[in-house]
């Protein structure tokens, strides 16, 4: 048996994040043994920096993209005045 943290707001009633990592806890402790939750505990602490190699290379990625896009973007704009340069007034 364990206690039900709730916070109230607006007149209702939610579960504290306490309580919901505890219920997740037992879930967990119910379906799986105590071997396979260490196993994924450990490989949830090596994955997690892997996790965010991937997101920082993902953002380098698209940030040079963006440049190579925006570069091009800035040629035809140059090519556009120079174009319009020559042409005549009247």
């Amino acid at each position: 048996m364990y206690v039900f943290l709730v916070s109230e707001r607006g007149g209702r009633k939610y579960p504290t994040r306490a309580t919901a990592r505890r219920e997740l806890t037992v879930f967990l402790l119910q379906f799986f043994s105590f071997d396979a939750l260490r196993m994924w505990s450990e490989l949830a602490f090596l994955l997690h920096p892997r996790e965010h190699t991937l997101v920082t290379l993902a953002f380098q990625q698209f940030a040079r993209e963006e440049g190579n896009y925006s570069a091009e973007v800035e040629l035809v704009w140059r090519r556009l005045e120079e174009g319009i340069e020559t042409m005549p007034l009247e």
